[in-house]
């Protein structure tokens, strides 16, 4: 019956621990403290004066199942990925409304608030992340100055390099090199489809092929290519550095990216 009213598997794994009690005191202590927490519940769902000391209802619903992240923290050198540590933070900063609100109506509510002082104080932890893990798990531009100065340096070369190949392509428009006039990426690489019986005309590296065969995507060993292969080189350790700078320098109990 009360599985019906859980919405986590967490909650369900949880409630499948309950084991019936046979200590009389502790029973009547479970009871006067579910007794206070209905008598919350009741308190929050009715109209009351705004202002400190209200009781305020608190949502459990939908938060995301976090048990095998957590887990993964408990492990020497383990790393938690972007989403999981967006998911979990957002965890804490419910776990640190809970606390702030159900302590300020001690008074009134003296064993929940005993149960909620026992929750960690989160805040300095979630200052340093807030805003800077976006909800898709991607690091935001603006998580550090460095990193979102090296972004705008790296799409401004991208842009260099896919004009240096716009050129290339105006240059062999009509010389039957090329299958179609357009740039595309593979690997992570910048190139152009060459058509196969053409390869030899086209100095450059080979990323794949059509499935018919007919196409080669080749990137041109042009000064383009070869910047292309410095800035990811470069840039990519840069960011990665100013990454792990974020959140090693600054917030040690997140040991990722």
């Amino acid at each position: 019956m009360v599985g019906r009213y859980l919405s986590t598997a967490l909650g369900r794994r949880e409630l499948e621990k309950v084991e019936p009690m046979s200590k009389r005191r502790a029973i009547e202590i479970v009871l006067v403290e579910t007794g206070e927490a209905i008598e919350y519940l009741r308190t929050a769902t009715q109209p009351q004066a705004a202002g400190r000391g209200s009781a305020i209802r608190l949502r459990f619903d939908g938060p995301p199942d976090l048990e095998f992240a957590v887990s993964k923290l408990r492990i020497e050198g383990a790393a938690l990925d972007g989403k999981e540590i967006f998911d979990l933070t957002g965890i804490l900063d419910r776990a640190g409304d809970a606390r702030s609100v159900i302590t300020a109506v001690g008074q009134r509510f003296p064993r929940l608030a005993a149960r909620a002082e026992r929750i960690a104080d989160f805040r300095p932890v979630l200052r340093e992340i807030s805003g800077k893990i976006l909800p898709n798990g991607s690091v935001a531009d603006d998580a550090s100055v460095a990193l979102n100065r090296l972004r705008r340096d790296i799409e401004k070369q991208q842009k260099h390099i896919q004009a240096s190949l716009e050129r290339f392509l105006k240059a062999h428009r009509d010389d039957g090199t090329l299958q179609e006039e357009f740039v595309t990426i593979r690997d992570d690489r910048f190139v152009v489809p060459v058509v196969a019986g053409q390869r030899r005309r086209v100095d450059g590296v080979i990323h794949g092929a059509s499935h018919s065969g007919h196409t080669l995507f080749v990137e041109p060993c042009n000064d383009a290519a070869m910047l292309s292969f410095l800035l990811m080189v470069h840039f990519g350790c840069a960011a990665y550095r100013a990454v792990m700078r974020l959140f090693f320098g600054s917030c040690v109990v997140f040991p990722i990216l």
